[in-house]
C-alpha cells in the first residue's frame, strides 16, 4: 500500500511545485498511527499534527509522542491542540508542546467530543503564553534538546532522564524541565508545573531546583533570567555545586517559565 500511497504524494509535490514555483511544506494527522503507515509515510510530508486526548495530557506522554517519535525518529516538527475546555490543562498543554520543541495549536473552536460545545479558549488566558513566544522569540530558536526531566504522579515508569545529567527537586513533585541548546553559546531552561490543584498552580508560589551537568552548558553561567506568561521578568543566581555541576532554583512558577542563562 505504501507504494501506492507514496506516489501519490510524490506527484502531489511536484504539482504543488510546478503551480506555485515552490515547495509548500505538507502536515499530515496523527491518525495514521493507527493505519501501521505512520512511520512509513514520514518521508512524504514535512510535519504532523493532530488532537491530544485528555487522557493522553501528560508530560511522559507528550514526551514519548513529540520528542522521541515525531521529532527524534520520524524528523518531524509536531502541532497539536487538546481535546480538553480546561484552561489550566490547556495551559500545561501549550506549555509543554513548545517546551519540547512543537508548535501548539491556539485552543479555538476546539472539538471536545459528540454532543458537547465547541471550546473557544478566552484570550485572557491564552494570550500571555503566546505572547511571550511573540515577545521573546529568540528563546525558542532552534530545537536542540539537550536533556529532559519529567517527575509526574501518574507515570509508572518513575522519573524521565534522557541522558541523566539534568536532576531536579521540587517543593512538591510533577515537574517537568527540558534543557535546550539556544544556540552555540546559549542554553535555555524551560519549566513547566504539573501539579494536580488548580489552587497551588495559580499561587505562582512554586519553585524548582535542578542540578545541570557541566558537560551540558559550556560557558561559566552566573544567574538566569526568568521569563513567565503575564508575570514580571525575574533574575536568580547560578551556583557551582561540588559533583561538577551546576545548580539554580527557578521560582514563581505557576504553569511556565523559561529560563535562559547568562
Amino acid at each position: 500500500m505504501k507504494g501506492y500511497v507514496g506516489d501519490y504524494y510524490e506527484w502531489l509535490h511536484r504539482e504543488i511545485a510546478s503551480e506555485f514555483g515552490q515547495t509548500i511544506p505538507l502536515t499530515y494527522n496523527r491518525g495514521l498511527h493507527d493505519t501501521g503507515l505512520y512511520g512509513e509515510l514520514a518521508e512524504y510530508f514535512n510535519g504532523v499534527m493532530g488532537e491530544t486526548p485528555a487522557e493522553a495530557n501528560t508530560p511522559e506522554n507528550l514526551y514519548f509522542a513529540i520528542h522521541q517519535d515525531n521529532n527524534i525518529r520520524l524528523n518531524l516538527a509536531t502541532s497539536s491542540t487538546l481535546v480538553d475546555d480546561s484552561p489550566l490543562y490547556n495551559k500545561r498543554h501549550i506549555a509543554s508542546v513548545y517546551a519540547l520543541g512543537g508548535h501548539p495549536i491556539v485552543p479555538y473552536d476546539v472539538y471536545i467530543g459528540p454532543g458537547k460545545p465547541r471550546f473557544y479558549g478566552d484570550h485572557n488566558e491564552f494570550g500571555p503564553y503566546y505572547n511571550l513566544v511573540r515577545e521573546k522569540a529568540g528563546l525558542f530558536d532552534g530545537h536542540g534538546i539537550l536533556d529532559v526531566y519529567i517527575d509526574h504522579y501518574q507515570n509508572t515508569m518513575g522519573v524521565i532522564q534522557q541522558q541523566e545529567k539534568l536532576s531536579g527537586v521540587s517543593s512538591r513533585r510533577n515537574v517537568m524541565a527540558v534543557l535546550k541548546k539556544n544556540d552555540s553559546s546559549s542554553r535555555v531552561l524551560h519549566v513547566v508545573n504539573w501539579q494536580v490543584s488548580r489552587a497551588n498552580m495559580e499561587n505562582g508560589s512554586h519553585y524548582f531546583t535542578f542540578w545541570i551537568d557541566k558537560s551540558l552548558i559550556p560557558f561559566n553561567p552566573t544567574q538566569v533570567t526568568i521569563y513567565r506568561p503575564n508575570r514580571p521578568d525575574i533574575v536568580a543566581p547560578v551556583y557551582e555545586d561540588t559533583n561538577n555541576r551546576w545548580k539554580v532554583t527557578i521560582s514563581g512558577v505557576d504553569v511556565w517559565a523559561v529560563a535562559k542563562f547568562q
